[in-house]
């Protein structure tokens, strides 16, 4: 049984070092048993080129005493879920629930990246606390200079590392303050089949997984 499920998980592959958009991998269930799927692949005969399918993960991870291969095509399922989603966007009930839900998410990124630099500024205090006690023992000789140096270039380092952490979390948070316009989010909608190949693959996940999520509610 065993050397059956490895020889049927080399003949369908999933490689994660494969470059391929599989933007619904995640989201996309098995219509078999609901697991999620993975990205799977067969070579064509006399051809560098694949066929490309979202597999069941069950089978991926367990092989068939779980479930079956349950193959879909890449191709076919993409267009049937973008052209349904062409016409959800047009909904302006959705696209209001939409909006809601992204700049939700963006508030709570924020919200922790926040509280990631308070906690930077206090581990900055302290340090700032040790370097001066520093200073002050080796003015009053009671550490040598060669260890003053070396206590002193250690704190550097260190009060560097974090100053950088501060400034990356800042950056991150003048991001997403500049991207949470909601007019040009809007026209992203109003435009989404062209835009939408434009779009890097986390981008398209979070979006179609936002927009699904919105029309069952």
């Amino acid at each position: 049984m065993q050397e059956v499920n490895e020889f049927q998980k080399k003949a369908f592959s999933s490689n994660r070092n494969f470059n391929g958009n599989f933007f619904l991998t995640g989201i996309l269930k098995c219509p078999k048993c609901g697991a999620g799927t993975v990205m799977s692949k067969t070579k064509r005969k006399n051809s560098d080129k694949y066929h490309l399918y979202y597999m069941c993960q069950a089978y991926h991870n367990k092989g068939k005493s779980v479930c079956g291969t349950n193959l879909i095509k890449k191709e076919l399922v993409e267009q049937e879920v973008l052209k349904n989603i062409a016409i959800l966007v047009n909904d302006e009930e959705l696209i209001e629930k939409l909006l809601e839900e992204l700049f939700s998410d963006k508030t709570n990124k924020n919200s922790a990246l926040i509280n990631d630099i308070d906690m930077f500024k206090a581990q900055l205090k302290k340090v700032y606390n040790i370097r001066s006690k520093l200073d002050n023992d080796y003015f009053d000789n009671k550490i040598a200079g060669n260890t003053y140096n070396r206590l002193m270039n250690d704190l550097q380092v260190e009060i560097e590392c974090i100053e950088v952490n501060i400034r990356n979390h800042d950056n991150e948070i003048t991001r997403n303050v500049d991207t949470m316009d909601k007019e040009e989010v809007i026209n992203v909608l109003k435009n989404f089949t062209k835009l939408f190949e434009k779009a890097s693959d986390e981008e398209k996940k979070l979006l179609i997984r936002a927009l699904i999520k919105e029309a069952n509610e």
